[in-house]
């Protein structure tokens, strides 16, 4: 399936507007759409969407806080549930 790409937009937030605005359609992560869905302003449309795989980012040369490595911790024991 070929699709038309009318635009590219800086943002997450850009694309939820301009689907609000009712200028076409998007695939968005339900955290950034949560609200305009409860707020009625969009309609999900469910689709089985392939995954995709996401990586942790850190300051090459600053040491790991606490909470940093807990999120890296969560993040692994999630991929080891999911495999």
């Amino acid at each position: 399936m070929d699709l038309r790409v009318a635009f590219e937009l800086p943002s997450n937030e850009a694309v939820c507007s301009a689907v609000e605005a009712g200028v076409g359609a998007a695939v968005l992560s339900d955290l950034v759409v949560r609200r305009s869905l409860e707020a009625g302003h969009m309609k999900a449309v469910r689709t089985d969407l392939p995954q995709r795989a996401f990586s942790i980012l850190t300051h090459g040369a600053r040491h790991l806080t606490g909470a940093e490595s807990l999120l890296i911790q969560l993040a692994a024991a999630k991929e080891m549930e999911t495999a």
